[in-house]
């Protein structure tokens, strides 16, 4: 108790940043939490062919959002909440007009031109019109997450995070049982789910913002918004269209068991989603004040943590599998070394990324996903056909290496050019160390997979040991790690 009260004290004299960045961390595992806990409700439920149906739905979504929104609620809507920042209602309203006007005629360009793409993206003319009614209201609850972040607000963030992540798969559980629905159903619950939460911040931006256009707003978000694009796009390609292209070459049966193996990656992506949503706004601010050191410190056992975290879920990937799916499922646990392996390396080059964001070079942050995302088509292309939707995960953990081998040389050249010493931002050879560690692990992790279980427990409990020996050393890094 007295241990619990002190932590309590502790934390409660802890500085608003990093109680915010503390909230902001629960605030995402709520949200990923709530979508890994549907996945073995979706696999019981639904076919493996009905459930890549979804998993293709939800891939078109993000590539679609890409250019009808222009993601103007990422990377630039930081810039331009902080150039605009006593001017950030009127900022917002109108950007979000700028979102609407392009999700409008993007709509009409898919409509004009579904005869000729239907068949490719393979679901009903109706089904796709969903998409764009998610694009035009889901952006506005984006935008106001960002100003809670900024503003270090998790109250009420947390609170509507809550609200969005159970309503969609309540609603789409319920039509699939009641309603005698399949993966429409399913489909349907996310819409109506995202239509109404963020139906609500959408007229809440506007009226508390009251302005529609600003050639100034406009122009500023679309400088870096549409340099973006390849980049934004590019992602989405590395991380989701393997599924379009699976389902594609090898039906739609194999799309649903590779987004399982992905889906396990939320694991891994609860915590790096929760460290980059508050490490961001953080960064941005530590690097406006030319706080190097205490970026370097961070980065390198934030990396490290998550590489540790990485491998035990390595390990462990055949009965997370068991939790997920069914035994239909089973060729997934093979999939998933490479995928969170990519995980990490993608962890890496966001750290990296965000110094480019920063510095406002988009331009060179979309070459290098764009060279990424175009050599993993290319391999997914040529390799899917031949051995199977297997090895779509190490196309892309090849496509990931790539982008990262990019971003660090491009980093290099806009450091030099800021006269700021990128070894003072980064540990470069700590951080190729911890890679080439996990690389290992994951390579020894798929030979496991052949022997029993035991064996994988073994290794297991080495590590579980090694840490707890070395527990001081680790919560040394955890308590390093906190957003001050």
């Amino acid at each position: 108790m007295i241990n619990l009260k002190k932590s309590w004290n502790k934390f409660s004299n802890a500085s608003k940043a990093f109680k915010a960045g503390f909230w902001f961390t629960i605030c995402n595992v709520l949200q990923r939490g709530i979508q890994f806990l549907t996945t073995p409700i979706y696999t019981r439920l639904l076919s493996t062919e009905d459930y890549g149906m979804y998993s293709v739905f939800i891939t078109w979504l993000n590539i679609i959002t890409v250019f009808a929104t222009l993601n103007l609620s990422s990377g630039p809507y930081y810039n331009g909440m902080l150039k605009y920042e006593k001017e950030g209602d009127e900022y917002t309203s109108s950007v979000q007009t700028l979102g609407v006007l392009c999700t409008v005629v993007c709509f009409l360009a898919f409509t004009l031109s579904y005869p000729m793409i239907g068949n490719f993206i393979g679901l009903s003319y109706n089904l796709s019109a969903l998409m764009f009614v998610v694009t035009l209201v889901q952006p506005a609850f984006q935008f106001w997450s960002v100003q809670q972040r900024l503003c270090y607000k998790y109250k009420s963030l947390i609170l509507a995070t809550i609200i969005n992540s159970l309503l969609s798969p309540v609603v789409g559980i319920a039509l699939v049982i009641l309603g005698g629905y399949s993966y429409e159903g399913i489909i349907y619950g996310y819409v109506t789910g995202n239509l109404i939460v963020c139906g609500c911040f959408f007229i809440r931006n506007y009226i508390k913002g009251r302005q529609l256009y600003s050639y100034e707003y406009w122009h500023y978000a679309t400088k870096l918004g549409i340099p973006l694009i390849p980049h934004y796009l590019s992602q989405m390609i590395l991380g989701q269209s393997d599924r379009v292209m699976i389902k594609y070459f090898c039906g739609a049966s194999e799309a649903g068991i590779y987004t399982l193996a992905y889906q396990v990656s939320l694991i891994m992506n609860l915590l790096i989603s929760g460290i980059n949503n508050s490490l961001n706004p953080w960064m941005y601010r530590n690097l406006k004040d030319k706080s190097y050191e205490q970026i370097k410190r961070a980065t390198t056992q934030l990396i490290l943590l998550v590489g540790i975290l990485s491998g035990g879920a390595m390990l462990i990937a055949p009965e997370i599998v068991g939790i997920l799916g069914t035994k239909k499922y089973l060729d997934a646990v093979w999939v998933i070394p490479p995928v969170m392996f990519s995980t990490c390396i993608t962890f890496v080059y966001c750290i990296w990324g965000t110094v480019l964001f920063y510095f406002e070079e988009t331009k060179k942050v979309a070459v290098a996903t764009s060279s990424g995302a175009v050599l993993n088509v290319i391999l997914n292309a040529i390799l899917i056909p031949k051995f199977g939707f297997i090895v779509a995960a190490y196309t892309t953990l090849i496509g990931y290496t790539l982008i990262t081998f990019f971003y660090w040389r491009f980093l290099n050249r806009v450091c030099e050019s800021k006269d700021v010493e990128v070894k003072e931002l980064f540990d470069f050879r700590m951080i190729m160390c911890i890679l080439l560690a996990l690389f290992l692990i994951s390579m020894i992790v798929l030979v496991l997979y052949n022997f029993s279980n035991i064996v994988r427990y073994l290794v297991l409990l080495v590590i579980i040991v090694a840490v707890a020996i070395n527990r001081r050393s680790v919560m040394k890094i955890l308590k390093n790690t906190r957003i001050r």
